[in-house]
C-alpha cells in the first residue's frame, strides 16, 4: 500500500510540475518571417536570452534536427500550418531547412 502511495504522490507532482509550465507566462522577444530555407540554417536573429521558440510554416513543410543538419527529406517533419514550440538548449543547436521551394517559416522567440 505504502509503494501504491508513493507512486500516485510522484504522479501528482509531475503532473503539477507538467501544468505549472503550461501556465508559465513567456515575454515575446520578436519575431520574423524567412523564406531562405534551401540549405539548412540555424534560427536567423535568435536573441541571446531567448529560451523558447515557436515556429510556424506556410505553404510546406520544413524540417528540423537540434542534434546534426537536417535535409529536405532527413530530419524531424513539421507540416505547414501546425505550430511548434521549441525549448530545448541550447536554441542555437537548431536547424532548419525547407522541403520544397515554397515554404515560408514564421518563427517568434520567447523567455
Amino acid at each position: 500500500m505504502k509503494i501504491l502511495t508513493l507512486i500516485l504522490l510522484l504522479f501528482s507532482i509531475s503532473s503539477f510540475a507538467a501544468d505549472a509550465d503550461h501556465e508559465k507566462t513567456y515575454t515575446q522577444l520578436g519575431c520574423e518571417q524567412d523564406t531562405d530555407l534551401a540549405t539548412a540554417q540555424a534560427l536567423p536573429n535568435l536573441p541571446g536570452d531567448a529560451t523558447r521558440v515557436l515556429m510556424n510554416a506556410e505553404g510546406a513543410p520544413f524540417r528540423w534536427q537540434d542534434r546534426g543538419t537536417p535535409t529536405a527529406s532527413v530530419g524531424i517533419r513539421q507540416e505547414a500550418g501546425t505550430n511548434f514550440f521549441y525549448s530545448g538548449a541550447p536554441l542555437s543547436n537548431l536547424k532548419v531547412i525547407e522541403e520544397s521551394t515554397s515554404t515560408v517559416l514564421n518563427v517568434c522567440y520567447y523567455k
